[in-house]
């Protein structure tokens, strides 16, 4: 097991185990006490979230920073120096292998090393990165509190083809890696997780106000950004109770630094906003786009308590107050789930996972590499395609009907999908630590399997039509 060294990055302070707190998060209407974290805010008030254009500028610091973090977490240097080989497995009807690693970092090397406070405050003239000053502060958790992080990752390489292709089954293309794994993140993964009962949206962000700021004072560095809180919820085996997680889901693509003609001069988001990155075939290049989530604590009442949404027994501190939309962190869902397994009794854990999918691509003898360390060699079209790419329903063998990716032509390269993700983890209640861990290796495995399956089913219509026709 691969273990923290005192020579490797800094580590963050929001991709963490420990919740971030209400305060801790951008002003939203109904979020009672966010953006109050007055170390966030420039000349803030005391009491309040701030003037409008500090939430702003403390919304586009906070989403760039947490971005940055993941991103930066899941680069090939720093993922190859912490993360080590833990297995390889299989995940049908996924043609890819799925390589498993793992990393492990103590409570007390995260206690002494993450910079819980920012060094300095948010500027409008400097994008954070992990690597720069830390410009966003959090609670601090006690020392008592925090736990130590067993973190496993999984890394799968796929064919940049239609998961509809008749010859080649088992992978996905760009467009719907983007359409399942970036936008409706955490309801898409609802659907193709059979263990997830419900994704319950507690807030969203509005799309138009994340696109203003992201566009705003400072560099822009992520594009389709999208953040909301979702109660995600799992169920295990009687006797058993459900695990519901509380989480702060941030998504967004990464923008390239290519010429504004490609963009009509506004950006990679594109005219009126629109999604541009979706298929934006430039020939040889690279694209990508990151998902962070992080444990929140809903409670806006704290109490010195052995139960409660931070200790892992659901809402049960006498006295706790919630946010109004909060279901199963309050407890509502006891008395207002709409199905039998709405309304049982969850216990809350926590979770914490970062994933990235990028694209590389090439055109003629070149092919296309992927670059962390092993496993990705040229990936060719499939010669025999041609004449057995068409679905039974073409008849005649007409070629009309021939499915995207059944063929490609002479000499052109098919690109290939690298699909990352890292994920530390704690469901509470009386299952041990070391009994979770032992199952979580094959359970992240299975993802890779379970996405490949559900995209297939989902009509392209549908995924066209959510990245505004460019799919």
């Amino acid at each position: 097991m691969a273990q923290q060294s005192s020579s490797e990055p800094s580590l963050s302070n929001l991709i963490r185990l420990a919740p971030l707190h209400i305060t801790d998060l951008p002003y939203h209407p109904d979020l009672p006490g966010s953006g109050t974290n007055n170390a966030n805010l420039q000349s803030a008030p005391q009491t309040g979230p701030g003037t409008p254009d500090q939430r702003s500028q403390y919304l586009s610091t906070f989403l760039t920073q947490l971005l940055s973090d993941g991103t930066s977490f899941l680069s090939p240097s720093i993922f190859s120096r912490r993360f080590k080989h833990h297995s390889t497995k299989k995940s049908p009807p996924a043609s890819s292998p799925v390589e498993v690693l793992d990393w492990s970092v103590s409570a007390s090397t995260i206690y002494k090393e993450v910079q819980w406070s920012a060094s300095a405050p948010p500027s409008s003239d400097t994008a954070p990165t992990s690597s720069s000053t830390r410009q966003v502060s959090r609670s601090t958790p006690s020392s008592s509190t925090l736990s130590s992080e067993y973190w496993l990752a999984r890394r799968s390489v796929h064919k940049d083809i239609s998961s509809k292709s008749t010859t080649r089954a088992g992978h996905a293309s760009w467009p719907e890696f983007v359409f399942g794994l970036r936008d409706n993140h955490s309801k898409n993964e609802c659907e193709f997780t059979p263990s997830l009962y419900d994704a319950r949206c507690v807030v969203e962000w509005p799309k138009e106000e994340l696109r203003k700021v992201m566009e705003g004072g400072l560099s822009c560095r992520y594009s389709n950004v999208t953040m909301g809180i979702y109660e995600m919820c799992h169920a295990i085996p009687a006797p058993l109770r459900p695990r519901c997680f509380c989480v702060l889901v941030v998504t967004g693509s990464v923008v390239k630094n290519k010429p504004k003609s490609k963009t009509n001069g506004v950006g990679s988001n594109g005219v009126d906003g629109k999604d541009t990155d979706a298929d934006d075939d430039d020939g040889c290049g690279e694209d990508s786009f990151v998902a962070v989530t992080v444990p929140v604590d809903l409670t806006l009442t704290r109490f010195a308590s052995a139960s409660g949404t931070g200790s892992g027994t659901g809402a049960s501190a006498p006295g706790a107050t919630f946010p109004p939309n909060a279901f199963y962190s309050s407890g509502r869902n006891v008395r207002e789930g709409v199905t039998p397994q709405q309304r049982k009794r969850v216990v809350m854990g926590v979770y914490a996972a970062v994933e990235m999918v990028t694209r590389r691509r090439g055109r003629g003898r070149g092919g296309v590499g992927v670059g962390r360390g092993g496993g990705g060699g040229k990936v060719t079209g499939d010669a025999e395609g041609g004449s057995q790419g068409k679905s039974k329903s073409e008849g005649e063998g007409k070629s009309k009907g021939k499915r995207e990716g059944d063929s490609k032509a002479e000499g052109e390269t098919v690109g290939q999908i690298e699909w990352v993700m890292a994920t530390t983890s704690d469901a509470k209640g009386v299952l041990p630590i070391w009994l979770q861990r032992m199952s979580v290796p094959a359970a992240v495995a299975k993802d890779v399997g379970y996405f490949i399956r559900w995209i297939r089913g989902v009509d392209d219509s549908r995924i066209k039509e959510q990245l505004g026709g460019r799919g």
